[in-house]
């Protein structure tokens, strides 16, 4: 009897290139990759195609030449977001699938800010966070542990970091206590809008049938789409220019396996979900939906001697959109609540009218997410939505230009006009 494989079994992994041209094997990504907890899916396997069109001595078909896979195919992971450990961390946390797309994407990543045992109660306070020695990273997330029982970890963004004496959280987020005397400062994987290169990956999707998977090399994501809606949890979509895709044998039978990362807490108050805006301080706010669209424009570069005609490709531009709906009469960061302002077209353009936004979840370092957009600015006016019955009002803002991150000189700062941070 012949050997079928449904599409729902399987097992799909990613593993970062350290060139574009430089795909990894199937062995490699199941060995060195990351295993994506994603929806099942089905590549597609285009290529170009060269008719011939040349006189003949009837009307049948002559048969076409076959040409490149370079950029003719997509590839879209669809997942349920989650934390990068099973466990609180003991030191730097470790980037997970998740965060090495949106690294790639967004072009600028690091993973910092855990020190054991740093800090002191006694001169903190819930934006500064006094005598914790090591190493810091201005603009990127970091975790505390709060002296209130009841409110777990929280985690905010560094805007100042001096060296042994102090971290202050960027203004005017603070968290909701202060910190515990003594207990560690955990780190985060952040991922903040550069000009950097992008990274290319290699997917791989298993199947049942030992004899049969799909491996894409040089995929490029080139949008990713973040749903942080209140109650849901946290969803990604990341859609990637793929270079080129075969099928093959695999080298042993897929077995029963489990994921081992959890994924992250539906965003409720009981997993302290906070969505906030500000300027000198901060006003929590209400949503029926909340969403990030990232999109990076790349150019590929062609190439006699590559694989698919292309030797590598060249970001030429990323934009990060965020998306939300209230209903109308809502406080908003552009709308006191009196609807009378929400057509006003005074700071589409302007960023000293624009209002810090940050959103948190979880209360376990492994399993929190956070995102800061330091100046957001609107792309167009408000328009007018119908939510469920209810007038409301949806809002679209970009990422401003943002200088105001400071550091020792023993430290490192960064002016991040958006960072999205898993810890």
């Amino acid at each position: 009897m012949a050997t079928y494989s449904p599409t729902k079994l399987g097992r799909c992994y990613i593993v970062a290139q350290t060139s574009f041209s430089g795909g990894k094997t199937a062995t490699q990504a199941i060995d060195n990759g990351h295993v994506v907890e994603c929806e099942a899916f089905v590549p597609t396997n285009a290529r170009e195609v060269h008719p011939r069109e040349a006189v003949r001595g009837g009307y049948h078909a002559i048969g076409p030449v076959s040409g490149s896979q370079g950029g003719q195919n997509t590839l879209t992971l669809t997942m349920k977001m989650h934390g990068v450990s099973s466990s609180v961390p003991s030191g730097q946390p470790s980037a997970n699938a998740e965060a090495a797309i949106l690294g790639s994407i967004l072009g600028g990543q690091t993973i910092h800010n855990f020190n054991s045992g740093v800090v002191d109660s006694s001169g903190s306070d819930v934006d500064t966070i006094d005598g914790p020695g090591g190493s810091y990273k201005a603009g990127t997330g970091m975790i505390i542990k709060t002296a209130d029982s009841s409110t777990g970890y929280e985690m905010g963004f560094i805007e100042n970091a001096q060296s042994d004496t102090a971290v202050e959280l960027r203004t005017p987020f603070t968290s909701t206590a202060s910190p515990q005397n003594g207990s560690n400062t955990h780190g985060t994987v952040s991922s903040w809008l550069h000009t950097a290169e992008t990274t290319a990956f290699t997917i791989l999707v298993r199947s049942l049938d030992n004899n049969s998977q799909t491996l894409a090399q040089g995929c490029v994501p080139t949008s990713v789409s973040i749903t942080l809606d209140a109650k849901g949890v946290p969803t990604m979509e990341a859609t990637f220019w793929v270079n080129t895709i075969e099928r093959s044998a695999a080298s042993s039978a897929l077995s029963e396996y489990a994921y081992s990362l959890p994924v992250l807490p539906a965003a409720t108050g009981n997993a302290a979900a906070r969505l906030c805006y500000g300027q000198s301080s901060a006003t929590a706010f209400d949503v029926e939906s909340f969403s990030v669209s990232i999109e990076q424009e790349v150019q590929p570069q062609l190439s006699h001697d590559a694989t698919s005609g292309y030797g590598d490709v060249t970001v030429t531009n990323r934009t990060v959109t965020c998306s939300f709906s209230s209903i109308a009469g809502a406080v908003t960061p552009w709308d006191s609540g009196d609807f009378s302002t929400i057509f006003d077209l005074n700071n589409v353009d302007d960023a000293t009218g624009s209002k810090a936004i940050q959103l948190t979840l979880g209360n376990t370092p492994g399993s929190m997410l956070g995102l800061h957009i330091p100046v957001p600015l609107l792309t167009a006016p408000p328009s007018l939505a119908d939510l469920n019955g209810m007038w409301g009002i949806t809002h679209e803002c970009t990422a401003g230009r943002y200088t105001g991150d400071t550091a020792s000189s023993s430290e490192s700062s960064t002016d991040n006009s958006f960072v999205i941070a898993l810890g």
